[in-house]
């Protein structure tokens, strides 16, 4: 296995560093393996600025499961650059990372709003309504969860077919609200 964001090719500067690492923060689990080999890929990365450093470092501390230091990371790297379409994406994984639902919903509102703004296509928006609907989840609110997953999971299966390990991944959290909601058949058929 190839280090997740690998294939995005060697970023050069700021903005493709934050899309190079965008499948890195998204990744729900690592197996221990291709988790060291996205460590060492990390490495390898020459940061053009101190932007760089702040992103690559805090992708770092992510993996990690540092994740206060992961948000300081990208919370400096966001009020430098500016960036509404990448790293409130990053801190509001930190947040859900770190079990703050509360936060992680903000967060993922604001990125969706700044993704939507931005033109970005319905699979872009899906890694943020899966993060607001397992973040509306947690907190005890499966039914505002389910359309967001349910959105999410069609438009991956519609643009990257049915078994993409993404599509799946947004079935399995779909099947999660589903069983939440006391839907199981409707969760077995995922």
């Amino acid at each position: 296995q190839e280090p997740i964001g690998a294939s995005q090719g060697a970023p050069g500067g700021s903005k493709n560093l934050t899309a190079s690492l965008s499948p890195v923060i998204r990744a729900e689990y690592l197996p221990p393996e291709q988790l060291n080999q996205t460590l060492g890929w990390l490495k390898t990365l020459q940061p053009q600025s101190e932007l760089d450093k702040n992103i690559i470092a805090g992708a770092e501390a992510f993996l990690l499961e540092d994740y206060p230091a992961a948000e300081i990371f990208f919370e400096a790297a966001r009020l430098v650059s500016g960036d509404d379409i990448y790293l409130p994406s990053f801190l509001a994984a930190t947040a859900l990372g770190a079990d703050e639902a509360a936060g992680a919903e903000t967060r993922y509102l604001k990125a969706l709003v700044a993704k939507s703004r931005g033109g970005l296509d319905s699979v872009d928006l899906s890694d943020d309504q899966i993060g607001l609907a397992l973040s509306l989840l947690w907190l005890g609110r499966p039914e505002e969860a389910r359309p967001l997953a349910e959105h999410a999971w069609r438009s991956r299966l519609r643009h990257l077919g049915a078994t993409h390990p993404d599509t799946l991944s947004a079935a399995n959290r779909l099947a999660a609200i589903q069983v939440a909601l006391g839907n199981v058949a409707q969760a077995e058929d995922l």
